[in-house]
Parts: structure tokens; sequence; C-alpha cells
């Protein structure tokens, strides 16, 4: 409608319609390949689901250290890497 309005306002001789064109297509190989992608798609969610579901109760039944005995461990460790460093310079004369 538009076209043919903007056709004859430019001073065409003819206002011409143009007819709508309706084409068919065969769809059943589409919907089969859908169909098959959307069981693929259930299939690798539920596998997530189960994994979510195992790794969450592995989560919730791990032994969590206290605050005090990480602090302790980061402690120890700070110290061991100076007492070895200072070793090291002493004798090595620096």
């Amino acid at each position: 409608m538009l076209a043919r309005s903007f056709a004859c306002r430019i001073g065409t001789a003819k206002c011409a319609v143009k007819k709508n064109i309706k084409t068919k297509m065969d769809l059943t190989e589409y919907k089969d390949i859908i169909e098959i992608h959307q069981q693929k798609m259930e299939s690798h969610i539920e596998g997530l689901r189960r994994f979510q579901n195992y790794f969450g109760k592995k989560i919730n039944h791990a032994k969590i250290y206290p605050n005090w005995a990480v602090v302790v461990f980061i402690v120890n460790l700070v110290l061991g890497i100076g007492g070895v460093v200072s070793v090291v310079m002493y004798y090595s004369g620096m």
C-alpha cells in the first residue's frame, strides 16, 4: 500500500499493485531436527542438574578447617620460609 501510494506520488503513469507471493516450504525435516535438538538439550540440562546436585552435596560434606587453624598454618609457612632464607643468607656471606 505504501509502495503504491509512493509510486503514484512521484508521477508514474500507472500505479502498479504488487501481488503477494506466498511460498510453501517443507518443514518436516526441520521439525525433526529441532525435536532431536530439544531432546539433546533436555538431556544435557538434566546432566548439569545432576552434577550440580552431586557437587553441592560434596561441598556440604567437605571438611572445612577453622579460621585459627588456617592462620596458624600461614604463620608457620611464613616463619619457615623466613628461616630458610636467613640460614641461606648467613652461610652465603651476604
